[in-house]
């Protein structure tokens, strides 16, 4: 676990440090997210804008399941990288995780990105690393 998160912590600076290489200008579509461990879904149904900053909302499921099991909501920078997205109960709209990343500045042909997320779900509080890759 402490490898991965040193892995994750590097890979955030880098992204970060590449400011010259271009973002998507896009994230739409499904990604393939490991959040604590945990095999998950990233799909990504609309972005309001291609440049800028833009609103992003989607959802997240089981990795391999299409039933979406909680809506996501948030920003994405295409100028910067930067990601950010609220989990939220599907029932009930509340809050239950907050992720903050960076995508790779063109690292090849897929799209990658990587940060943190925090858990307010009382059976696992705490901050955990997660990545996803498109």
């Amino acid at each position: 676990m402490i490898t991965r998160c040193i892995l994750i912590a590097a890979t955030i600076l880098s992204l970060s440090a590449g400011a010259a290489m271009a973002y998507p200008s896009s994230i739409i579509g499904t990604w393939t997210m490991s959040a604590n461990l945990t095999s998950l879904d990233l799909t990504i149904l609309s972005q309001t804008d291609t440049s800028g900053c833009s609103i992003i909302n989607g959802f997240i499921s089981n990795h391999g399941v299409a039933k979406s099991n909680s809506n996501i909501q948030g920003y994405y920078c295409a100028a910067t990288g930067a990601v950010s997205f609220l989990r939220k109960n599907k029932s009930n709209n509340n809050t239950f995780q907050v992720y903050s990343g960076f995508l790779d500045a063109g690292a090849g042909p897929h799209n990658f990105m990587a940060g943190i997320f925090t858990s307010y779900d009382p059976t696992g509080p705490g901050e955990y690393a997660f990545d996803a890759g498109q």
